[in-house]
């Protein structure tokens, strides 16, 4: 790598975030040349046009104490005063300064602050690069302090992050805010420890320690994926790079209570967040899952774009059925018949039926009623009043067919009149004989008609009335799966829901419909199978996302998924995505967290590795609690807490 320019000292270094300028602040431990004990603050110019390999300096100022760490935030206040923002120093002794880059660049007083809150060496300095305002602060003594420099010459600090200063946290060697997240911070330590901490919280959420507690000097977030830390040692041969789990304590909450009201809200707002069509119906169909028993089939017909009969229709036809019942013709009413059994036809085109209306007879049955008056009576009046209309004969009417049906009626031989309709094509006539002629006739009739009828909706009609779903299944086009799976939702008993689900989903995942075969798993509540496929998400990493966080979010729908079902038995794969997952909240020092998630499982089903790796977590966890003194807030005017 060659140099292109370059300054003979030995410092600590930033960068200004805005402008071509670096700041240079003398080492503290170092020993130059000359073996002066001075200490100053430096601002170069770094000029690339230019041919000289040497940094102009620019600006320069002494320093109380010599550095440990330099930071350079953006201008935080607003002020053109500070339009190139603010330089802060670790000193030796403990203390902060703060300088005004533009005055020290125009030969001005530029000392703007001094803070004082450490009680050792100040190693740990970073600004928020989000929030410029939030400088971070953290010292030999442990203690990360976080400070508001909205007015530099009025700065404020708020009380010491909870946990901080504890024997476990060590002496404090860098500080790192995280790039896309304003509220998170990471520190690392001497003794080998990384805390990850959230201000809203105020106490860390993540600690890991170095496998062999080498001296962490320096670490750094990935700018593009919030969820990566790289950590450095002494040994600069062995970095460590940090795929972190991503929680929420609602998340943990739902989970821990397993309530329905809590579990239904986290699945509505992992639906609304995630910006994956997939996802969104995955988080979609999860929170259905979770309606009041009774109801879920009908959101489920919903979801899938159906509009369920109209309530008002349902009360009419309840109070007509009322009114009918009420009438008490029991007594000279023949035997009722099935009336659902013979809608069935009435799905049919109904030009066929009207089409095949029976045909009238050739002569009328009675004459003129004039024989029947009675004596008193004004007969001319009422024979143009009551006699019978002589019934045309119908274009195109068989008569022979017509006096063959008629015999059969005569003699009640429903049978062979329905015989003789059907020869004759007239189905819609041999349906209504075959309705009065019993239920035997009735059903042979039907099946006859069903087999005959082309349309491909009487399929269905089939079905429903066969009572064989198994069937339509395997026979409808898989492009029309969701219909599919609203004739499940609409007529399929409880025992057979879950089976039929599965026969459709294992269909629609033979052909390669793997988001649709998901969906069919989920309702058939086959925790097992939508879980493998989901894991195949793991096998490569998916726009820039680790593997950690493919397994955070596998592990989220995962435990939704078995609440929702009540299966708590998984196979051994699915163990084995419990026991890796168990594994990186244990290395993270989440032992706790890790063990709620395995008392998901039931424990009479646990392969043993996991009953091992669950005994060793459970003997080792203790409350992810702090050591310091409760009741401690940030103030309000933080933003994350507002």
């Amino acid at each position: 790598m060659a140099c292109i320019k370059g300054v003979g000292r030995s410092a600590s270094v930033a960068l200004a975030p805005d402008a071509p300028y670096m700041a240079a602040g003398t080492m503290a431990g170092a020993v130059d040349l000359s073996f002066s004990s001075s200490a100053n603050l430096e601002i170069f110019k770094l000029d690339f046009q230019s041919d000289d390999r040497d940094l102009t300096l620019v600006g320069e100022i002494p320093s109380s104490e010599r550095f440990h760490r330099l930071a350079w935030g953006k201008n935080g206040s607003g002020s053109e005063q500070f339009s190139l923002g603010l330089i802060a120093g670790g000193l030796v002794d403990g203390n902060i300064d703060l300088w005004n880059p533009l005055s020290l660049i125009g030969s001005q007083s530029a000392l703007v602050g001094h803070l004082s809150v450490h009680k050792g060496p100040v190693r740990g300095l970073e600004f928020n690069a989000i929030a410029p305002n939030l400088l971070a602060s953290g010292a030999d003594d442990g203690e990360i302090c976080i400070w508001d420099l909205a007015k530099p010459s009025e700065p404020s600090h708020f009380p010491l992050l909870k946990g901080s200063g504890s024997a476990t946290q060590g002496e404090i060697s860098f500080i790192s805010w995280n790039r896309k997240v304003q509220q998170i911070l990471a520190s690392t330590s001497y003794n080998g420890t990384t805390a990850i901490w959230d201000l809203r919280k105020q106490k860390p959420i993540i600690n890991f320690a170095d496998s062999v507690r080498r001296r962490c000097s320096v670490l750094q977030w990935n700018p593009d994926i919030a969820t990566q830390i790289m950590v450095a040692s002494d040994d600069d041969s062995s970095p460590t790079l940090k795929s972190l789990v991503s929680r929420t304590s609602e998340f943990e909450a739902a989970i821990e209570n397993g309530d329905k009201t809590s579990l239904k809200g986290l699945c509505g707002k992992k639906s609304e967040e995630t910006e994956s069509e997939e996802e969104k119906e995955t988080w979609g169909l999860l929170k259905i899952m979770f309606e009041e028993e009774g109801t879920t089939r009908e959101k489920l017909i919903s979801h899938l774009g159906f509009s369920l009969p109209s309530v008002e229709e349902d009360h009419a036809v309840n109070g007509l059925s009322s009114d009918l019942n009420g009438i008490g013709l029991e007594d000279t009413a023949p035997e009722p018949v099935k009336i659902n059994e013979a809608a069935a036809f009435a799905m049919d085109n109904g030009e066929d039926f009207f089409d095949n209306l029976p045909s009238k007879p050739d002569t009328p049955v009675s004459t003129s009623s004039k024989d029947f008056m009675p004596p008193d009576t004004d007969s001319s009046a009422k024979v143009e009043e009551t006699q019978e209309i002589p019934e045309e004969e119908e274009e195109g009417s068989d008569k022979v067919f017509d006096d063959a049906i008629q015999r059969a009626l005569a003699v009640g031989n429903y049978n062979e009149a329905v015989d003789q309709c059907i020869s004759a094509n007239k189905m819609a006539d041999a349906l209504v004989i075959a309705h009065v002629g019993g239920t035997a006739l009735w059903e042979s009739t039907r099946e006859k008609y069903l087999k005959t009828s082309g349309a491909p909706y009487m399929k269905i009609v089939s079905a429903m009335v066969n009572n064989d779903l198994t069937s339509l299944i395997y026979t409808r086009s898989l492009k029309f799966w969701k219909e599919t799976l609203a004739l499940l939702c609409t007529f399929a008993q409880g025992e057979q829901w879950a089976s039929l689900c599965d026969v459709l989903a294992s269909k629609l995942m033979a052909a390669g419909n793997t988001l649709a075969a998901v969906f069919c798993y989920i309702c058939a509540g086959n925790v097992d199978r939508t879980v493998e496929i989901w894991s195949r998400s793991l096998a490569n990493d998916r726009d820039g996302r680790s593997y950690a966080e493919l397994l955070q979010d596998l592990m989220e729908k995962t435990l939704v998924l078995a609440l929702a079902t009540g299966n708590k038995k998984f196979s051994a794969s699915l163990c084995k995505l419990f026991e890796s997952y168990a594994e990186i909240l244990a290395s993270q020092g989440l032992l706790t967290t890790a063990m709620k998630y395995l008392k998901v499982l039931d424990s009479g089903g646990l392969s043993p590795e996991l009953s091992i790796l669950r005994d060793r977590i459970s003997l080792s966890a203790e409350p992810e609690t702090n050591t310091a003194a409760s009741g401690t807030k940030l103030q309000s005017t933080i933003p994350y807490n507002q």
